[in-house]
């Protein structure tokens, strides 16, 4: 992964535009100039960083949605593969199609192989490598699960390391691989052919934006809604892979720089601004608030099953799930539910818990509490009113996930009236254009180190840095926090409605 970063003071910041601005004049003066303009350095409080990035570069992918697991099952479709010890480029083992070997984590923190035949083998390094080989790397796909029946099939290979006295898969694949399995498990690929290849081109945004975000752990993005639902080979569908294609190497730019394009289902008929759901302490410009109606006074995204929807819970159980959260905990009683602030596009921004316990939280604390211990569309959005009403609260509210940037099924009424996808992008993300990444040079564009970009250090279990020690990211709650298993089959399906980034 090329990733070049550069710190940039305001001083040097300033000095270097004067030096620029001397060098361009002499240039002019001899060569005259082009309309051709670099990127804009940012103003923010946080210093920019320089990003060079390739074209197709490969990428991470941390494979949350199977591990941290105590062990994982691997084999491929067709052909062979190769197990490799930490950094060697030689094979160490070779399996073939209809064989799966199994790796797992011991008591004494190594990494232990079992092959076909039962028989255990010791790995001298932290980390294990499975790629195919031979003719199998045109055709092959390995196939990898937490049990031998969830195996699932994947581009590129696998790098496998311990992590927390268990092992962590990483999915390393090119960019133009890894959408092949986002688009499908983020957008029905029944969806109009714009609809599609704007969310191809907010996914490779957004991809590329965020590239390093979890580096901490080993890798860029997360195959979870953390980041993007990615579910490989298995998800993709030949009307998807047609719009990756067509828009290959295209990106959204804003004044020259990468737009981090974060998108949701529904926004309910007007979009929510990133710095007031994310409680950012700057503008993202190309993330505010966007109105959704169309001309004949309908809104794009009408036809979303979640474009309004109505919840209600008696309040003893509405108490019992606020208190499986610190952040939400009423005490021993439930006393009333009251928002006490809005966003300026409407979204709830607090609400006031009162009982045993008074206290204010923040609404999106709110959402994830109900949606964490009761199911994940137990409270679709924060644009909500609450209403209280013999002994039960009714919870009415628009759209479905966090409302900033695209909305997809606002891009999919857009397409049905034959916009165009660029334009689809450019109301979704103010100011934003079009653009395609060289395939000499890449592209370098600035960010700034703020709530998408995670920092590098690693963090305590109970911190993270500048969202205040009460801040657990998704990927970082403790199992014992989370709900039971349903006993649900794990098999994923194509849902009739996309999944939105958290």
């Amino acid at each position: 992964m090329l990733i070049q970063k550069k710190n940039f003071s305001e001083h040097s910041s300033f000095r270097l535009k004067i030096m620029s601005a001397f060098l361009l004049l002499a240039i002019c003066s001899v060569f005259g100039c082009s309309d051709e303009k670099g990127p804009t350095v940012p103003t923010s409080t946080d210093a920019p960083y320089e990003v060079t990035i390739e074209r197709n570069q490969e990428i991470r992918i941390g494979m949350l949605s199977i591990s941290p697991s105590p062990s994982l099952f691997f084999s491929i479709t067709r052909g062979m593969f190769d197990i490799q010890f930490g950094a060697e480029t030689t094979s160490t083992f070779t399996g073939f199609a209809g064989q799966t070997w199994q790796v797992s984590a011991t008591k004494n923190k190594s990494i232990q192989l079992t092959d076909q035949a039962g028989k255990k083998h010791s790995v001298p390094q932290e980390s294990v490598t499975f790629r195919p080989s031979g003719d199998a790397v045109q055709d092959g796909h390995i196939l990898i699960g937490d049990s031998k029946k969830t195996m699932r099939s994947y581009r590129g290979r696998f790098e496998v390391v311990i992590e927390n006295d268990k092992l962590l898969a990483v999915n390393i694949v090119p960019m133009s691989e890894y959408l092949l399995g986002v688009v499908p498990a983020e957008m029905p690929p029944s969806w109009p052919v714009d609809a599609l290849k704007a969310q191809a081109v907010a996914s490779r945004s957004y991809a590329y934006y965020n590239l390093g975000r979890f580096d901490y752990r080993g890798f860029d993005l997360a195959d979870t809604v953390v980041s993007q639902a990615y579910s490989g080979v298995f998800a993709e569908h030949e009307a998807t892979t047609k719009a990756v294609v067509d828009t290959e190497g295209e990106v959204l730019l804003y004044e020259g720089n990468l737009a981090n394009c974060l998108y949701s289902s529904t926004c309910g008929g007007r979009s929510a601004s990133a710095a007031e759901i994310f409680g950012l302490n700057h503008d993202v410009p190309y993330l505010t608030s966007t109105e959704d109606m169309a001309p004949w006074e309908d809104y794009y995204c009408q036809d979303s099953p979640l474009f309004s929807w109505e919840r209600s819970y008696a309040r003893e159980d509405l108490a019992d799930v606020l208190r499986k959260s610190v952040r939400t905990d009423p005490g021993n009683s439930l006393s009333s539910l009251t928002i006490t602030s809005r966003t300026s596009s409407d979204w709830v921004e607090t609400v006031f818990i009162s009982g045993q316990r008074d206290h204010v939280v923040k609404a999106s604390d709110f959402r994830a509490t109900l949606n964490v211990y009761i199911k994940p569309t137990a409270m679709p959005s924060t644009n909500f009113d609450i209403d209280f009403v013999d002994g039960i609260y009714l919870i009415t509210g628009k759209g479905f996930g966090h409302g900033v940037g695209l909305c997809q099924w606002g891009a999919k009424g857009r397409a049905e009236n034959g916009i165009h996808y660029d334009n689809i992008l450019r109301h979704y993300y103010p100011g934003c254009e079009i653009a395609e990444i060289s395939h000499a040079k890449g592209l370098t564009f600035y960010r700034n180190e703020d709530f998408f970009l995670m920092h590098k250090r690693p963090r305590k279990k109970d911190e993270i840095e500048g969202l205040g020690e009460d801040y657990l990211p998704p990927e970082e709650i403790d199992v014992e926090d989370e709900p039971e298993s349903t006993g649900e089959s794990t098999e994923p399906e194509l849902a009739d409605e996309p999944i939105q980034t958290e």
